[in-house]
């Protein structure tokens, strides 16, 4: 990602915000702010991980757990915050844009003359700019490279924008919940080849690291002063 392709990619996100909303465009989901599936399958995997048996479980069952455990805690104050984000802003009236709902850099192709594309619009939805926006400004969690988020260069294509803080926060909360369970779930999942339980241990390796997406959606509820140190 060089800086033209980070000023192509907020373009193609400015671009997808701007379309108007009419035919069946109009049929898409609309961002509710109820996470309803993520907050009972969280607390579904939860209980499952918290009652493995370390003597009788396969070994990636037992690492996984062991993962889970040790954050189990604050996993469930984010999902305890998240509820209470999520019922402030259902009381808030929004500005619902078309949105890709999972523009991250894994979703983006370039090309050799800086072009970007975004593919994979399966979870396309009528929500908040911020659904997607916090991709990049809310610490850029996902595929992000090891150079970082260039995030000026982002906002040079996307345009002037002050997203709300309290809705950046709420959808890294919901993201970084849905991917911990699913991937942790993988982890779990005895049908599954051994070749996709290890990549599944090693993204929920990586959720939980530094610059994880459940460490910075922690951190940006601290911002907000909703979470714990």
């Amino acid at each position: 990602m060089r800086p033209a392709h980070w000023r192509g990619y907020g373009a193609v996100l400015a671009a997808t915000h701007a379309t108007p909303v009419t035919g069946e465009l109009a049929d898409l989901p609309r961002e509710d702010h109820t996470h309803a599936a993520v907050g009972a399958a969280t607390r579904r995997t939860d209980q499952r991980l918290r009652a493995v048996d370390d003597r009788t479980a396969d070994g990636w069952t037992r690492r996984v757990a062991a993962r889970w455990r040790a954050v189990a805690a604050d996993l469930a104050t984010l999902l305890d915050q998240v509820d209470r984000l999520g019922a402030e802003l259902r009381e808030r009236p929004a500005d619902l844009v078309l949105c890709h709902g999972d523009p991250h850099l894994g979703n983006l192709l370039l090309g050799p003359d800086r072009q970007v594309w975004l593919i994979d619009w399966d979870d396309a939805v009528l929500a908040p700019r911020e659904r997607d926006l916090m991709f990049v400004l809310g610490g850029g969690p996902a595929f992000a490279p090891a150079a970082g988020v260039d995030e000026a260069a982002f906002l040079a294509g996307y345009g002037p924008v002050r997203p709300d803080p309290v809705r950046l926060a709420y959808h890294l909360g919901v993201r970084a919940l849905d991917d911990m369970w699913s991937w942790s779930a993988d982890v779990a999942d005895a049908g599954l080849p051994e070749a996709d339980r290890v990549r599944a241990l090693s993204i929920v390796d990586g959720l939980l690291s530094p610059l994880g997406l459940v460490t910075l959606a922690r951190r940006a509820l601290r911002d907000l002063g909703r979470e714990r140190d």
